[in-house]
């Protein structure tokens, strides 16, 4: 499976030659960056086969697309909708999809029986951007007529995220910011491994300090600077800015 970032390109990136016991702990490192930015972004970003229960919600009335057989103005849909989001962005393929409306989500034993198996072109097609083999958008638009609104009805098998070339190539952005990111982590280990040993264990660092009625404060080193520079996500303002800006969040409008 495609990564994010690997500990080497992190060492790289720092221009060290890293010992075993370095290693293990970039591993760490790099394995919670990368599942932080995953939870942060709200979807998996590298590649991977995925089966999701559709739709999450109930939606009676929903996003309606025109298509040749059911358009705007000729024998036009005005409730419901024939758009399904799915739960992901930058989607590659669809491997299956069946339609069941008495499914609980794959639950019964008997949910999503071969009959219930829909034919892509005829039944379904992915929604894919202009000149583009993927859909970005990840929607799923359904001919003729409107996907079940009933929560876990509707069975999706389907690839989507960025393979390994594309993380090398084109979406490289995304892979060097993450490698910074770890890098980052990494110097900060650094430091506070560096003040801990040089000041002792129960040392604390000075944090601030007011000359008129002189005041002085402290922080444990191990402790992060600044919360609001990391938010819950373990990530710095500036990396989520970066992932909000370029369009990698995914907002699951929909689904």
């Amino acid at each position: 499976m495609p990564s994010l970032a690997e500990s080497d390109d992190v060492f790289a990136y720092l221009s060290i030659t890293p010992s075993s016991a370095q290693s293990a702990a970039m591993d760490v490192i790099v394995d919670g960056m990368s599942s932080a930015i995953k939870r942060y972004c709200r979807w998996g970003i590298v590649e991977k086969t995925l089966t999701s229960f559709l739709p999450l919600h109930p939606t009676a009335v929903g996003y309606h697309v025109p298509t040749a057989e059911v358009g705007y103005g000729f024998g036009a849909v005005t409730s419901g909708r024939n758009r399904l989001q799915l739960p992901a962005m930058h989607v590659k393929s669809l491997t299956s999809i069946n339609e069941d409306g008495g499914a609980k989500a794959g639950f019964n034993a008997d949910d999503f029986p071969s009959t219930t198996l829909l034919t892509a072109g005829d039944d379904y097609f992915l929604e894919k951007d202009s000149g583009s083999t993927y859909s970005e958008s990840g929607g799923v638009i359904r001919v003729g007529q409107n996907w079940s609104s009933v929560p876990g009805t509707i069975k999706v098998v389907f690839v989507a995220g960025f393979s390994e070339s594309e993380l090398a190539g084109e979406q490289n952005a995304i892979r060097f910011a993450t490698i910074r990111e770890c890098a980052k982590a990494w110097i900060a280990r650094q430091r506070e491994n560096s003040l801990v040993s040089s000041a002792g264990s129960d040392a604390l660092v000075l944090s601030s300090e007011k000359l008129g009625d002189y005041t002085v404060g402290y922080r444990d080193p191990m402790s992060r600077t600044s919360q609001s520079d990391y938010g819950s996500y373990g990530l710095s303002e500036d990396f989520r800015d970066f992932l909000q800006s370029n369009g990698f969040v995914f907002m699951g409008i929909g689904c």
